[in-house]
């Protein structure tokens, strides 16, 4: 039997021959690194072909010709819209929605461009709630589901939406400090601040809790070090500290684009290699919501649809090489990079700044 530990796609074959049996004990064998030179004559054989035929839709393998003229090339199982329309919505493990809108936007740059947990619009919008309804009830029922938008609790439909949502065990709530309901039970929830300068040691106190967690938005160094100093104070709720571009190239440089000796001190697996050569860990799975309805692999990139489309036109699109699931590092300058699949997948930030380079 062969199986595949990242697919969980498992198969039995008959062996007939005693040299397709010797051949697969050599291939499974560690020592070979999982890569053997084989006699021709295996070709004919319709056991070893089978087998073979399996590993190269499967797994990450071929078989071909080795000769001092030919390098070896490694054929990789290709993501087909077959296999999406086989998993329906049960491709998407989560899903962002921005029930209403922030139309506070002094901010020169749209912070959901960059942290898709706040959106801004030029005016008040909230979303449908009953259509939003009939999409979730489409997922499946372990995915994650993140509520953001604006005020959260000004939304006119909350207390509906929070019941309906109340059997879904993976929901998260994400709100600014400067919006926090005194009623609001703060369970599964997410507060922001926009700058560590606006942190209130009270409410991280008295909302200190294990199922709370803290993002400062910080846009330099001094914000940097408050955030850090902060984080020391807290002893059950989690902290997480998100840079945000406002011009401020030089914080960036410093703190956020990564070194060469950053990829190395990594520790890479070939299954991290093979992820990063097919799909963006990113986003793979990730849906976006906004308040008009419209459905997103990244609020950077076009919409695929609304929550009223298809899930086949919706899925379709959100599988296309321009859209975040699969957005690798093949194109622009990461192309002839050798360490392209070291690196983190493609991010937000990157999107945003139309900058497909994470490094220095």
């Amino acid at each position: 039997m062969l199986y595949s530990f990242e697919d969980c796609i498992g198969k039995t074959f008959p062996v007939y021959n005693k040299a397709t049996y010797n051949t697969l004990l050599a291939l499974t064998n560690p020592l070979n690194s999982y890569s053997i030179i084989i006699d021709e004559q295996l070709l004919e054989l319709k056991d070893f072909h089978d087998i073979v035929s399996f590993i190269k839709k499967e797994f990450w393998g071929d078989c071909f010709p080795l000769t001092e003229h030919n390098k070896p090339i490694t054929f990789i199982p290709i993501c087909n819209l077959d296999s999406y329309k086989h998993q329906g919505l049960n491709s998407v493990t989560e899903i962002t929605i921005a029930i209403n809108s922030e139309t506070n936007i002094s901010d020169l740059f749209p912070i959901q461009k960059q942290i898709p947990y706040i959106y801004q619009s030029n005016s008040y919008k909230e979303i449908e709630l009953e259509l939003l309804k009939e999409f979730i009830i489409k997922l499946p029922s372990d995915v994650i589901i993140n509520i953001t938008g604006g005020n959260i609790f000004e939304y006119s439909k909350f207390k509906e939406l929070y019941s309906f949502l109340s059997c879904y065990n993976n929901t998260k709530y994400f709100f600014r400090k400067e919006y926090i309901n005194k009623n609001w039970n703060i369970k599964n929830s997410s507060m922001f601040f926009i700058s560590p300068k606006t942190y209130d040691e009270s409410i991280c106190a008295k909302y200190d809790l294990p199922d709370m967690s803290f993002h400062f938005i910080i846009e330099n160094e001094e914000e940097l070090n408050l955030a850090i100093s902060f984080k020391q104070k807290l002893k059950n709720a989690n902290m997480t500290i998100q840079p945000f571009w406002n011009k401020n190239d030089g914080f960036f440089e410093k703190f956020v684009f990564f070194e060469r000796n950053d990829l190395l001190l990594q520790n890479r697996s070939k299954s991290d290699i093979y992820i990063n050569k097919n799909i963006n860990k990113n986003f793979y799975g990730n849906l976006f919501i906004d308040p008009y309805g419209h459905i997103y692999t990244s609020y950077n990139l076009p919409s695929i649809g609304t929550y009223t489309s298809s899930i086949k036109q919706i899925l379709k699109k959100a599988i296309s090489p321009c859209q975040a699931w699969h957005l690798t590092r093949t194109s622009r300058t990461c192309t002839n990079c050798i360490y392209q699949w070291f690196c983190p997948p493609i991010s937000d930030y990157e999107l945003f700044l139309n900058k497909i380079k994470p490094c220095k």
